[in-house]
């Protein structure tokens, strides 16, 4: 890369390559402990597309201790709005069956009383990641010690044993930076570069085929133009629905028009851009006007854990370091734990109170986990993907 491309040379603790939920919340962990980071995501801004929709009551637990778990918490659904797990032939067919879970209010009086299902002040929270992104990102950009760069990629890295050297650049332009750093992470994703120029493999279970959430997936962010009459009476947070044209997945998004909704590919449309209107149409059991946000192609079947999950001053967190199936809403939690885990024990060491074997701790502990929650996404994935009709 031509130096006459590089604007600056920058000096920090920690490169954080990709700022899903994962980096940032490693990024505000370093911050609050006083550890400087610089923090890149190759997209301009936080996600547009709804991904992980349920939040642990661990990962509140940490959003909580980080200050901003009422915020998060006032964005989704409605208070009253039931978090039920709903079954159907089609949303105008018949009911199938229903597992019955409080709204946010219920929830927090549960919590309150000492009375609810999880020993927690923080119950688990039904909400979409566009939001929670959204919320983490407005405390990152309030930290002073997170130079935040959205709309920047990492290039390349070298481990140079005492310290780590990157380079990044602008994703919509020419603009280089150099940076030194004593470590660098990798939030990078399913895809991770890092993981890769690490030469980490992936072991586990790959490619095992569903009829529904195992194989070729398609998710639609969609949001209707008039409010939907064709919901069930009584609400719910998920709707699947099973007949033999469609298995589909709809989850709100809010509690008016906005929802996403997972379904298998076909066959003849695994090599085609897919129009989801369709199969809303035969989920739902009619048509109606709609608008599509945004699609998504992915792949479901996979229970994938890296081999190692650092080498030296490289570390891999989150998508980088174990892939899941999304059922049960183990990813984005199992990274966030990832994360503040990484975070204590990089800043302990950085600040002269660890050792060496404080970081080797972390893979120690975090890939056993990593092996524990990718076994139960996928035995999750069986039980609602592999039903006979």
């Amino acid at each position: 890369m031509a130096k006459d491309k590089i604007i600056k040379n920058i000096e920090t603790s920690v490169v954080i390559a990709g700022a899903g939920p994962v980096g940032m919340v490693l990024a505000l962990e370093l911050a609050r402990r006083g550890v400087d980071c610089v923090l890149l995501n190759d997209k301009p801004t936080t996600a547009t597309h709804p991904k992980a929709n349920a939040i642990s009551s661990r990962t509140m637990e940490h959003l909580r201790r980080l200050g901003i778990s009422e915020a998060v918490r006032a964005r989704g659904l409605d208070d009253d709005h039931p978090t039920d797990v709903s079954y159907f032939t089609r949303l105008t067919g018949h009911a199938i069956g229903r597992y019955r879970q409080p709204s946010r209010a219920e929830s927090l009086a549960l919590a309150a009383s000492g009375e609810g299902a999880w020993a927690s002040p923080e119950p688990p929270h039904r909400c979409s990641q566009l939001y929670l992104e959204e919320e983490i990102k407005r405390a990152v950009d309030a930290e002073s010690t997170i130079d935040v760069r959205f709309g920047w990629r990492l290039e390349s890295f070298e481990d140079h044993g005492r310290h780590v050297t990157a380079v990044a650049q602008e994703s919509a332009g020419k603009s280089v930076i150099e940076l030194r750093a004593d470590y660098l992470v990798g939030c990078d994703g399913a895809g991770s570069m890092v993981r890769r120029r690490l030469g980490v493999e992936l072991e586990g279970e790959g490619g095992v085929v569903r009829p529904m959430m195992g194989g070729p997936m398609y998710a639609a962010y969609f949001e209707t133009e008039e409010k939907p009459d064709w919901l069930p009476n009584e609400r719910a947070w998920q709707y699947w629905c099973i007949n033999k044209d469609v298995r589909t997945c709809m989850v709100h998004i809010d509690s008016d028009r906005q929802f996403v909704i997972l379904f298998a590919v076909p066959d003849e449309d695994k090599r085609k851009d897919v129009d989801p209107r369709p199969y809303i149409y035969r989920a739902v059991g009619r048509e109606f006007p709609i608008k599509v946000h945004s699609t998504l192609n992915w792949t479901a079947g996979f229970a994938l854990v890296a081999q190692s999950f650092f080498k030296n001053r490289v570390f891999l967190a989150g998508d980088a370091a174990h892939l899941f199936t999304p059922t049960g809403g183990m990813g984005m939690n199992t990274g966030v734990d990832d994360a503040v885990n990484l975070g204590w024990k990089m800043a302990a060491v950085l600040q002269g109170r660890g050792g060496p074997a404080l970081l080797e701790s972390y893979e120690t502990e975090r890939r056993a986990i990593g092996h524990r929650n990718v076994r139960m996404a996928s035995r999750f994935a069986d039980s609602v993907g592999a039903v006979d009709i």
